[in-house]
């Protein structure tokens, strides 16, 4: 009934994690996390680290992908990567269609006027299908869906991430698709 949210970023998990390591007691809950710490290198890479996240099953979210996405912007992906020399995620998508909606509104309005502009890329976003899916917006200026992937620390020599699960719009669902 007990369960630890950790919000930081990795650089700072690294020693928390490590000393936590070192008190049984903060092992007896399970600990999640945000997208500040999933998939971090530096994390699995301390051993006193990723053995408490392994032992508390450590759990954080990111921005994710359907298969069917990874799929159609494989042409893309590809592209971006063979570029930059970096290998593309979801957050990389995300941001190539910001770009791009950004570019078909100033295409369409210019700058003259920010209201008008604005009013513009809403415009687009209501309609335009990107690289991550439907880009529309909500009354905050977020992305109104957007898919999850949910990461765990398995224990190892070395300890790794793997996907476990992931939350997808389309469906309102969230589906088991793997683990350590």
């Amino acid at each position: 009934t007990v369960a630890v949210y950790f919000a930081a970023f990795e650089e700072s998990a690294v020693g928390i994690f490590a000393a936590a390591n070192a008190d049984p007691a903060f092992s007896q809950v399970r600990w999640y996390g945000g997208d500040g710490m999933v998939q971090s290198s530096l994390v699995i890479a301390d051993p006193g680290a990723a053995a408490f996240a392994a032992a508390t099953e450590f759990r954080a979210p990111t921005y994710g992908l359907s298969d069917q996405l990874l799929q159609d912007d494989a042409t893309l992906i590809d592209a971006i990567e063979a570029r930059s020399g970096l290998p593309a995620d979801a957050f990389t998508l995300a941001a190539y269609d910001a770009l791009h909606l950004a570019t078909l509104a100033y295409a369409k309005v210019g700058l003259g006027s920010i209201a008008d502009y604005r009013a513009e890329l809403l415009t687009q976003a209501a309609s335009y299908i990107g690289a991550t899916g439907p880009t529309e917006l909500n009354a905050n200026g977020d992305r109104a869906v957007g898919d999850y992937d949910f990461y765990v620390v398995c224990p190892g020599s070395p300890a790794t991430w793997a996907r476990v699960s992931a939350y997808r719009a389309a469906s309102d669902d969230v589906v088991s698709v793997g683990g350590c």
